[in-house]
């Protein structure tokens, strides 16, 4: 139930323009998107300082 709540939440993220328009993400956000996925996701901080992101592994 929680991974649902949090993809509801994912949906609603702002995007990154110099990230290929990926998610910005606060840390705390991408480490547990990292984590309730066993890794396929991997987080990473935004190269031009926007936040977080995930991506696949």
């Amino acid at each position: 139930m929680a991974t649902m709540r949090y993809m509801a939440l994912f949906s609603e993220l702002p995007r990154c323009d110099s990230c290929e328009r990926r998610k910005i993400l606060p840390q705390a956000g991408a480490k547990d998107l990292e984590r309730l996925t066993g890794g396929r996701l991997v987080a990473f901080e935004c190269p031009t300082g926007h936040g977080w992101h995930v991506r696949l592994r």
